[in-house]
């Protein structure tokens, strides 16, 4: 938003409607996000313990695959939430 919008008093509708949109996108990515990283930690936590009981080879390059998949998910997530925190942020000072 310019400066002269922000003297010029409230937002428009369609800025807020497209914030709003925005922020519906966000919010179905993160949940998709949210999914994926619960099921990799689900995945590990399984693959752990199956290492732990000997029942799996310690294949380095495997488990360090596992490491980076499940990292890229939990950066994703705080991705998406830090992007949605800006965009309600951004919102609120439409609204104000």
């Amino acid at each position: 938003m310019t400066y002269s919008q922000r003297l010029s008093g409230a937002a428009s509708l369609s800025e807020i409607m497209h914030l709003e949109h925005q922020i519906k996108q966000v919010k179905e990515k993160q949940a998709a996000a949210d999914e994926s990283l619960k099921q990799y930690k689900q995945q590990w936590a399984e693959y752990a313990t199956k290492l732990q009981k000997g029942e799996l080879p310690l294949e380095s390059a495997e488990r360090q695959a596992f490491q980076v998949k499940l990292e890229a998910a939990q950066t994703l997530v705080n991705t998406l939430t830090a992007q949605l925190d800006e965009l309600e942020m951004a919102l609120e000072e439409l609204g104000d």
